[in-house]
C-alpha cells in the first residue's frame, strides 16, 4: 500500500497549540483537570496537548476495543478503565479520531455515571459528514468518511509505526501499481 501526506509535522503541531489555546481558556490554571488518554491512538497527540495546558493536569488512561483489524465490531469492550476518582473533578478526554461515535458515546456514558464536575472531548481527526452519537468539544482536522489514516501514533499496525510526525492516508493500490 501506498500513503499520501494529509497533514505534515508543523500543521499538526500549530493545530495542536490551537487546540491548546482553546482548552486554556476554558479552565484556569488552578483548575485540576483528569486528562484522559484514549489509548493506544491517541498517545502522542495526548502527550504533545497536555504539555501545553496551563491547568494542573492529572495523567490517566482509558483503554477502549471495537475494532477487528480495518472493521467496527459493532461493539464496544473497554479493556482498561480510568484509574483516578473523577466524582466531581473535571475531565477532559484526549482521542486520536472519532469515526461513527459508538467508542467515544460509550466512553462518554461511562464517565457521565460517576458524576464528573465536567467533562470535554478533544479528538485529533473526526471524519467529515458522519452523525455523530457523542459530543466533540474540539477537534483538529476533519478527514473524510472512507479514509484511512495512518500515523501520529494512530492505530494503523506495526506497517505505519515509524510515521509519528505526519498523518497520511493509505491508498489502495490499483492494479496497475501492482
Amino acid at each position: 500500500m501506498r500513503t499520501e501526506l494529509l497533514f505534515p509535522p508543523e500543521q499538526i503541531q500549530e493545530r495542536v497549540r490551537e487546540l491548546a489555546a482553546q482548552i486554556n481558556r476554558h479552565y484556569s490554571a488552578e483548575t485540576e483537570v483528569v486528562c484522559a488518554c484514549v489509548a493506544n491512538g491517541a498517545f502522542i497527540f495526548y502527550a504533545d496537548l497536555v504539555r501545553k495546558l496551563n491547568c494542573r493536569v492529572i495523567f490517566d488512561v482509558v483503554v477502549l476495543s471495537s475494532y477487528r483489524g480495518r472493521q467496527s465490531t459493532g461493539k464496544v469492550k473497554v479493556v482498561k478503565k480510568l484509574s483516578k476518582v473523577i466524582k466531581n473533578r473535571h475531565v477532559l478526554i484526549i482521542e486520536d479520531i472519532i469515526d461513527s461515535g459508538l467508542t467515544m458515546n460509550t466512553l462518554q456514558t461511562i464517565i457521565k455515571v460517576e458524576e464528573p464536575k465536567s467533562l470535554l472531548t478533544v479528538s485529533l481527526l473526526k471524519r467529515r459528514h458522519q452523525r455523530y452519537a457523542c459530543d466533540i468539544d474540539y477537534y483538529g482536522f476533519e478527514v473524510q468518511v472512507d479514509d484511512f489514516v495512518v500515523g501520529y501514533g494512530l492505530d494503523g499496525g506495526t506497517h505505519y509505526n515509524p510515521m509519528l510526525d505526519y498523518i497520511s492516508l493509505v491508498k489502495k493500490e490499483s492494479p496497475a501499481d501492482s
